[in-house]
């Protein structure tokens, strides 16, 4: 896997998205999403062919016109409503009522997405049914809060089978083996991480804080629960596509928790400096390093893979998808 965009032209994509879409009050923004992901997936090769995202941004509007009615209910509902307990009464009424179509989104969205990322003209696509996304999405956090957390890693191991055995290229299916220990062990590394850490980040602090002031000496005691978070991101990432098959068709991504670490932090740093002209910069740099990272054991030849001749999904799932920023899964 190679990416072979450049920084300063990716810069015109995103400062053009970005004009457009404050100067259409965001109509401009499925277009924009479309481009983006046409120069990302244009410049990724693997072999000598690029991928390509076919999807029609005029399909994504009716989406993204809900998103954004949803989201201002749901800000007028915050704005106005009474506080029970510290928390805000007609907001999460709001996201009650919204969790039902919850499983509709995570389904239309991720099959929208896959089936329009292409290559060599074929398909990625996705056959999850709606009952399932309901166990494992609204049903799956209740149950993960109602443990305490505890169940959490199973849960997650469980939702992340879910996305992975139900999709795939072409006919060819996709299947996540290995169990929830990897999960388990990566979250309480993270615990152990914040443990080990927290003590002399806040004896640090405390020194530091004449000097450098309350702010910075919150960062510094913030830096555990944020090396803990880029922790349980990477080894999750490298355990979930290390035990990935598509066919016969072995992945393997070999992420470093400190070379993340140092590029997130490294990118947050040069995004305040820049007023925030160096987010694009920023989003290449962790780009190019995943791909970097990422193998590919190929089992059979590459014109053996047939493209899957169903339909198209709906736009409208991936766009109210991308308004409420909800993770369906990498």
């Amino acid at each position: 896997m190679v990416f072979y965009g450049e920084g300063w032209k990716y810069f015109r994509v995103w400062i053009a998205n970005v004009a457009l879409t404050l100067a259409t009050l965001g109509l401009y923004s499925p277009w924009a999403k479309v481009r983006t992901r046409r120069y990302l997936y244009g410049n990724t090769y693997f072999g000598n062919e690029s991928f390509d995202f076919t999807a029609d941004p005029v399909s994504m509007l009716p989406g993204r016109l809900i998103a954004v009615a949803l989201i201002a209910t749901l800000w007028v509902a915050d704005l106005f409503s009474p506080l029970v307990y510290g928390f805000s009464l007609y907001y999460f009424a709001g996201l009650l009522a919204f969790a039902p179509i919850l499983p509709w989104v995570v389904v239309r969205a991720r099959s929208f997405n896959l089936r329009h990322t292409r290559w060599r003209n074929v398909g990625f696509a996705f056959h999850g049914t709606y009952r399932e996304a309901a166990l494992w999405y609204p049903i799956a956090i209740l149950a993960g809060i109602a443990s305490m957390g505890l169940a959490w890693p199973w849960l997650r191991w469980r939702r992340d089978q879910y996305l992975t055995d139900n999709s795939s290229f072409g006919l060819t299916q996709c299947r996540l083996a290995g169990d929830s220990g990897g999960y388990y062990g990566t979250y309480a590394g993270s615990v152990g991480i914040v443990i080990g850490l927290m003590l002399p980040c806040l004896f640090i602090a405390g020194k530091l804080m004449p000097a450098v002031g309350p702010f910075f000496a919150t960062i510094i005691t913030a830096l555990p629960f944020f090396l803990a978070s880029v922790y349980i991101t990477v080894r999750l990432a490298n355990y979930r596509w290390s035990n990935t098959t598509l066919g016969g068709t072995r992945f393997r991504l070999r992420l470093s928790v400190m070379q993340m670490f140092w590029l997130y932090m490294s990118n947050m740093v040069l995004i305040a400096a820049t007023a925030g002209l160096f987010i694009p910069f920023a989003r290449l740099r962790v780009f190019r390093y995943r791909l970097s990272r990422f193998e590919v054991f190929l089992a059979q030849d590459i014109a053996t893979f047939q493209a899957d001749p169903a339909a198209s999904p709906s736009a409208l799932g991936a766009a109210i998808s991308d308004g409420f920023e909800i993770d369906v899964g990498a």
